[in-house]
């Protein structure tokens, strides 16, 4: 089992901590355009464009991934000039639009003792009409242990085996029960993972799949707590996880 230190700032209860404060600069944000699926009446309505949900993935789904992950060309954009491989969840739980993109380049007037210490990051904001979130993050390093009271692990195509933790931050790392990975969990998070074979031969970034009902999420991204996503679900997102081409 993992063990998990703070290293950043930015505190996950469960899983993992890492800091996205002071990483603003330079921070890409895109205004949401109006659609005719996803509204959410009485939903903070944050900077990136909202698009309908997406059915499990398929061989169709993978190859209209960025669609149905909700990006416009101009996030895609954006986050291609990263200048690092990106990931996208080719599967989006029903009723969770796009709520927020941010991809922070990192250029030489970003501070160094941000997240752009790493390298280039960024954040995936995805939020229901409960105002549940989950994200989808990649950042170049600073990463810990994982010190859930449950996890379990699944195999993916592109990260290989990730570990899947919730409950309380008490480092008990138990295997869950069937009927525990098909209801709501508190602190429900991905541990984070590098890509087995990068693009060429460019340094991969760590990345993972949270539920974002933590204190720095509910603050930064107007997130609650989580009311709507199992394990299971979680589960499936990680797995959909395909390349931004």
């Amino acid at each position: 089992m993992k063990s998990l230190e703070q290293i950043i700032c930015w505190s996950l209860s469960t899983a993992v901590w890492l800091s996205l404060s002071g990483c603003s600069w330079n921070a890409i944000t895109l205004k949401p355009t109006p659609s005719a699926s996803g509204s959410n009446s009485g939903v903070p309505q944050l900077r990136e464009e909202r698009q309908g949900s997406a059915s499990p993935a398929s061989p169709d789904a993978i190859e209209s991934a960025p669609a149905r992950a909700g990006l416009s060309e101009t996030q895609k954009t954006s986050l291609s000039e990263l200048g690092m491989p990106v990931l996208i969840p080719a599967y989006v739980p029903q009723g969770f639009p796009l709520a927020e993109a941010i991809a922070n380049a990192c250029t030489a007037r970003s501070p160094r003792s941000s997240l752009c210490r790493e390298g280039p990051h960024y954040t995936l904001v995805y939020r229901n009409a409960q105002n549940t979130c989950f994200l989808v993050r990649a950042v170049g390093g600073g990463v810990g242990g994982g010190a859930g009271e449950f996890e379990f692990q699944t195999r993916t195509t592109l990260l290989g085996d990730v570990s899947i933790l919730f409950g309380k931050s008490s480092g008990e790392n138990q295997q869950p029960t069937a009927e525990q990975l098909r209801v709501v969990q508190p602190n429900l998070s991905s541990f984070p993972e590098a890509l087995q074979s990068p693009p060429g031969s460019s340094r991969s970034p760590y990345y993972w799949v949270s539920a974002g009902d933590d204190t720095y999420d509910q603050e930064t991204y107007a997130c609650e707590q989580n009311a709507s996503l199992t394990p299971l679900e979680v589960e499936k997102i990680v797995q959909s996880l395909v390349l931004l081409e």
